[in-house]
């Protein structure tokens, strides 16, 4: 009987223990991006990486000027884009959330930039929604984004 209280004892414990590591401070680190990588519109030649804080804090940030992110003006489809040239492709990357993993970086989402049009298309990579399945058409998103922001897109590119 003493062994097992003094058993339940230590399990107490180091379940006390355990739970007093500090999991805002880890959420905050492992959950926001880290760097910004900016490829051609092939989406394979990198041809900037981005790792000033305030410009990955800014880029994080979201919504590029909308109340709500999301501008009414711009089709769903894309059809906004249709016959447009993709300039260049943002990729937000951050450090995996596995306390076990290769150190190499995940992309959360792409921000793809347009030739002669305000309108961007975000598209939210899908291993990071986990344990469901969903379609590209479902993790694609357009914005209309005001002539600030689409400087700043470009000055992430170093045009």
């Amino acid at each position: 009987m003493r062994k097992e209280i003094l058993a339940l004892a230590i399990l107490g414990i180091i379940a006390c223990l355990g739970g007093c590591r500090n999991f805002e401070e880890e959420e905050k680190e492992t959950l926001h991006t880290a760097r910004l990588e900016v490829y051609e519109a092939d989406g394979t030649t990198l041809i900037n990486t981005v790792e000033d804080e305030e410009a990955v804090a800014r880029f994080e940030a979201g919504g590029w000027g909308q109340e709500d992110g999301i501008s009414s003006d711009v089709d769903p489809a894309g059809k906004d884009l249709e016959g447009r040239e993709p300039l260049f492709t943002i990729a937000a990357m951050k450090e995996p959330a596995a306390l076990i993993n290769n150190g190499k970086m995940e992309k959360t989402f792409t921000i793809t930039v347009y030739e002669g049009t305000d309108v961007v298309k975000m598209m939210v990579m899908p291993q990071i929604v986990k344990n469901i399945g969903l379609s590209e058409e479902l993790l694609t998103f357009y914005f209309e984004v005001p002539e600030e922001d689409m400087e700043f897109f470009l000055s992430l590119a170093g045009d």
